[in-house]
């Protein structure tokens, strides 16, 4: 999926290459332009025929996939803004009020402003617009080198990311979940890495898992500024478990970053920080919170 030359050019910041809404899409086409100008009305694929408000057969799948019912599939398919500058404010994939289902699988999101955004004007009604959108499942998604965060989420239901690339981000982080997030977010088996602040940011939602990955090398805009896991204050409900947590290459004795695991000051609580191995931080772990539900046992400290 390539940007039309209007967006390319910069003539139109803040442009969004696929902006899901409350109406249903088939993925028919590898060739969706950027909407011209913004705020974009309608992600358009060709033929328009894949578009509608009933049930329709989804490509590559066959048959059904509930299209009707306000979900989309996107499989196979890489977008690169080749000059990393000309538009960084390009959202690659917004998950916008009302939307259901977003899947994701071997998608790549190269340059940019943002990877994928998941935003509505309102926590509720939950799945309708204007309400939150609900569920994001994501495989083998790459997020290389946006602006600003790879993955923002800031109001939704649900997401889950499993088998993940996310790097590089040049002025935020990988994954950043909003105080206004709603309920969970699994991050597992995933490589989170040399963002130029912190790799996760959690700051709001319930149920958080965040387990067996590798969280590396983050803090690139400075030494000891930013931690690789960041739970900000009053953040609750979370595990971390089983993840490493800092230098990432054999033989490399320190990292930039300031934690491996930050809580901020404040009533966090109902939390395990457990099983981690925390190598080459400035400090292992800085626990903040001042709930008395919690686990912070077995973590492995090895500092920088």
């Amino acid at each position: 999926i390539t940007s039309r030359q209007s967006c390319r050019s910069g003539a139109n910041p803040g442009c969004v290459v696929a902006r899901l809404l409350h109406w249903s899409l088939c993925p028919c086409s590898t060739h969706v332009p950027c909407i011209d100008p913004p705020p974009p009305q309608k992600l358009r694929p060709s033929p328009p025929s894949c578009m509608s408000n009933a049930a329709c057969t989804c490509g590559a799948r066959g048959g059904t996939d509930e299209c009707g019912g306000r979900q989309l599939m996107m499989s196979r398919i890489t977008m690169n803004q080749i000059d990393p500058l000309a538009n960084a404010t390009v959202v690659w994939i917004d998950i916008a009020a009302g939307t259901n289902t977003v899947r994701l699988d071997n998608v790549g999101l190269i340059n940019g402003g943002i990877g994928v955004r998941m935003d509505s004007p309102s926590d509720d009604p939950a799945g309708v617009s204007p309400g939150r959108p609900l569920f994001l499942l994501a495989n083998d998604l790459e997020i290389d080198f946006p602006l600003l965060n790879a993955i923002e989420l800031s109001r939704g239901e649900e997401v889950q990311l499993s088998n993940c690339y996310v790097q590089g981000s040049k002025l935020r982080n990988g994954i950043y979940v909003a105080a206004t997030w709603n309920s969970e977010i699994q991050i597992v088996n995933s490589r989170i890495f040399g963002h130029n602040q912190s790799g996760i940011v959690l700051g709001g939602g319930a149920h958080a898992l965040i387990s067996n990955n590798m969280i590396g090398d983050n803090s690139v805009g400075g030494v000891g500024q930013h931690s690789g896991v960041l739970v900000l204050a009053g953040a609750s409900d979370f595990i971390l478990s089983t993840n490493h947590i800092g230098a990432v290459f054999k033989g490399q004795a320190s990292s930039a970053q300031k934690a491996g695991v930050e809580i901020e000051a404040g009533v966090s609580d109902g939390y395990v920080v457990q099983g981690n191995t925390l190598t080459g931080n400035a400090a292992c772990l800085l626990d903040g919170g001042t709930g008395t539900h919690k686990v912070v046992s077995g973590n492995v400290c090895i500092p920088g």
